[in-house]
């Protein structure tokens, strides 16, 4: 087993211990986007990811980008339902929250800046 296998098991058996911690968020694509193959209007994309919430570091808030009440989120590669990407919505624990940055950390885990609309 390569180290890329080893690091993704790790992530995914992490999420299995912590499983009653990881609480289920919903991911939403902007819809409205013109399709030209069908010549419709795409409908928003929804899907479900289970995410743990975690906290950012000293030197996220000390570069300014951490707003009050934003909120960071962890997720299992393999469990989400699409790629996350910035402007799209997540709604965590009954909050809706824009996605300011989504990036993968290492191979199976995905790290989630949110903000709440103002």
């Amino acid at each position: 087993m390569g180290l890329k296998a080893t690091i993704a098991e790790g992530v995914t058996t992490a999420f299995a211990a912590v499983g009653d911690l990881s609480e289920a968020a919903t991911l939403e694509t902007e819809g409205g986007a013109y399709n030209p193959t069908t010549g419709l209007v795409d409908p928003p994309t929804t899907g479900t990811w289970k995410l743990i919430e975690s906290s950012f570091s000293q030197m996220e808030r000390l570069a300014g980008d951490i707003q009050s009440g934003d909120v960071r989120l962890l997720g299992n590669d393999a469990d989400k339902p699409f790629t996350p990407e910035p402007g799209q919505s997540i709604t965590f624990r009954g909050v809706k929250y824009k996605i300011v940055s989504a990036d993968p950390v290492q191979e199976s885990l995905w790290k989630i800046h949110g903000r709440r609309p103002l």
